[in-house]
Parts: C-alpha cells; sequence; structure tokens
C-alpha cells in the first residue's frame, strides 16, 4: 500500500475513534491505540526510561508517568500527545522508589510512598519509608515525612493511594484505610476495615487500578471476608466513599479455596460498564498447573455473580474492558493483548503489539475530553 494512503487510513481511524488506550512499552515508549479496533495510532518516546506507573489527571489533559530509571517523572499532553516536561527525582546517590503514587484533584501535585536509598562506599544503605508530596510546577518534592512506623511500610507495599475530591485527605487502602491530612502529611484516621459490620471478618483487599466509569468520589473493589458464624470464607463488592469515608460491602458468594493471594487465591480489579450496572473481575483458583482463570459478571443492582467463564492465562497479566464495555481485555507482561466479546465471554482475537508491553497499567481516555486538538 503506497505510504501516502496508509497515513490516510491512519488518520481516519484517529479522527474517528471514540476513546483512545495508553499503555506503557518495554522499549521506552507511551503506546495509543484506538479502543475500536485497537490499532496503535501513535508511539510517545520518554526520555526517563521505562514507564512504571501511569497517572491521568482528573480533567483527562495529562497523562503522567513515572518510570524506572532514577524515578523519572514525564508530564504528556494528551491533546498533543507529546511529552512536555521531564526531570528526575532521584541522583546518582540518593534513589527513591515509588510504591504507591496519587495526583490530586488539581493534576499539581503528586502524593507518593516511597522507600529510599542511599549509595555509601561499598553498598546501598536502605533508608526509612517516606510519604512525600511533589510539584509538579517546580519538579521537586516540597514536603516529606516519615512514614507512620507502625503501619510498616516496605519497598514491597504497593497499596492504592487515592485523593479526595476537596484535596484534603489521602487515602491508602488495604486491610485497613489510613486517612493522612495533605496539609501536614500527618495519619488523621485509621479505619479498621476487617471488622466494618459484624467480629470475625477477615482481611478486605482492595484491588489496584481506577476504574474510568467509577464514581470520582467512590473506591469500588472486590474484596474476600469471612462470615461470623461458620467463618466461611466469602467474596463480594465493596465500597469506599471517599467523601464521607463510609464503607459498605455487598457478600455475594462463597470463595473457592486457594482464591486470592497465597492460600485465598486472586481477584484481579473490578471493571465496570459505562452505566454502572455491571461489574467484570477475573478470578484465579489454584496455582501452577492447577490454575484456572474465570471471568465473573456481576450484576451490580441485584448484587449477584450472573455469568462466568473460563480463558487461557499466563502467570502474570493485567485485565481491563474497553471504553464503552463491549471487550474484556487480557494484557500485560508479553506484546499481546487478547479480546474477549463481553456480553458472552468467547474470545475473539489477538492483538500483536509488537513489542512488550509493561505492568505500569491502562488508561482509557474519551477523545471528547481531548477535543478537537486530538
Amino acid at each position: 500500500m503506497p505510504i501516502r494512503a496508509l497515513l490516510i487510513l491512519l488518520m481516519a481511524s484517529v479522527l474517528s475513534a471514540k476513546s483512545f488506550i495508553y499503555l506503557g512499552a518495554y522499549q521506552e515508549e507511551i503506546l495509543i491505540l484506538d479502543d475500536d479496533n485497537f490499532n496503535i495510532v501513535k508511539r510517545i518516546k520518554l526520555k526517563t526510561g521505562q514507564p512504571r506507573q501511569l497517572l491521568l489527571t482528573n480533567d483527562k489533559k495529562k497523562l503522567i508517568v513515572i518510570t524506572n530509571r532514577y524515578s523519572g517523572v514525564e508530564v504528556i499532553d494528551l491533546v498533543k500527545n507529546e511529552v512536555v516536561d521531564t526531570w528526575l527525582v532521584a541522583t546518582d546517590n540518593n534513589r527513591v522508589r515509588p510504591t504507591s503514587v496519587a495526583v490530586d484533584p488539581t493534576g499539581n501535585l503528586l502524593y507518593l510512598i516511597s522507600a529510599t536509598y542511599t549509595k555509601a562506599i561499598d553498598r546501598w544503605e536502605i533508608g526509612k519509608s517516606k510519604i512525600s508530596v511533589l510539584d509538579i510546577s517546580q519538579h521537586k518534592i516540597v514536603k516529606e515525612l516519615d512514614y507512620p512506623k507502625e503501619e510498616e511500610a516496605t519497598e514491597y507495599d504497593e497499596g492504592e493511594l487515592r485523593v479526595s475530591p476537596d484535596g484534603k485527605s489521602l487515602y491508602k487502602f488495604g486491610e485497613a484505610v489510613l486517612v493522612f491530612d495533605t496539609s501536614t502529611l500527618q495519619l488523621a484516621k485509621k479505619i479498621d476495615l476487617t471488622k466494618p459490620t459484624f467480629a470475625g471478618m477477615g482481611p478486605i483487599n482492595f484491588g489496584s487500578g481506577i476504574d474510568p466509569h467509577d464514581d470520582p468520589g467512590t473506591m469500588t473493589s472486590m474484596f474476600i471476608s469471612s462470615d461470623p458464624y461458620v467463618h466461611r470464607r466469602i467474596f463480594g463488592i465493596g465500597k469506599f466513599d471517599l467523601n464521607t469515608r463510609e464503607f459498605t460491602f455487598s457478600p455475594i458468594g462463597t470463595a473457592v479455596p486457594n482464591m486470592g493471594m497465597g492460600d485465598e487465591g486472586a481477584y484481579s480489579n473490578l471493571r465496570l460498564t459505562p452505566d454502572r450496572k455491571t461489574g467484570y473481575t477475573v478470578a484465579i483458583v489454584g496455582e501452577h498447573g492447577d490454575k484456572t482463570c474465570q471471568f465473573w459478571a456481576f450484576d451490580l443492582a441485584a448484587k449477584t455473580l450472573k455469568d462466568k467463564a473460563d480463558f487461557p492465562c499466563n502467570s502474570r497479566f493485567s485485565f481491563a474492558n474497553s471504553y464503552n464495555g463491549d471487550k474484556l481485555l487480557i494484557f500485560g507482561a508479553g506484546f499481546e493483548i487478547s479480546l474477549y466479546d463481553a456480553a458472552t465471554m468467547k474470545f475473539i482475537r489477538t492483538v500483536n503489539l509488537g513489542e512488550d508491553v509493561t505492568m505500569s497499567g491502562i488508561l482509557m481516555v474519551p477523545s471528547a475530553a481531548l477535543g478537537a486538538g486530538q
């Protein structure tokens, strides 16, 4: 096909796209895909290394990328689809490894929980974990405090961070919700989710990833718990209100052995349809040669599991659905995206990206939010 004709087809795809997918690649790039046909419409070259985490500002105008080399920060203008700002948080002798990151409602500040390392003559010394505020316009950390020792943050502690809609509270999700005052970074409150309603309830773990269709003031996710009578493991859907700090949960069914991490198997993050009537997750049962992966579909109004289906899965993968909710995506730790029909859970096809993508997550941005510049 002549180059001119190919460019015309590519431009037509870009102009007709209703939403775009942003994925991080090991070749130090951000891949942009048309959410309708999954063609790559552009590659954005990064300057500070491989993407480790992707963050979308509330106005959906900027993508903030945390990279692995010296903890680089890059800001991508999503209207222009190009890097407009970049800098390094770490230095040759002092390294910062963010384990959890959140962007504030204004898009001007990043909140980080980080492991720190200082280079000595013959070794790297591991310092105390820090909770920090990074000012994007000033390119520096403007506020920092030791992470509460009693909460035992480690370099592998990657609990979800969220900022309240008014910007006054920072939430860290795990078996408990830690609430930090953003003005002082002091721990203001600890909300124990192990006993939200009745004694004997087991740990509740929120999955990672922000759903584009979730209410901006709500954290919705899967959880595993136990009933107070015969102590059966149960699964369900939990919601945490970032404004009122109210936690509600809806038990749905009995958990299968080896479902969750370790002895409980695993659930993926919960992904919602645009109308928030249906939610999808991936359940992993067993491990190694006995592992089974299943799509689960929930009727969120009726609070019931309405459908499930097995699918082949790798040792590591990520899960999402398309922005319009009609497809389920399996991707990450490889160069392919497996597409499934959300209504039937049947395999559709495999998209070959031509390069490995990182486990930095996936972001979906509606083209309407980007304006004519896209």
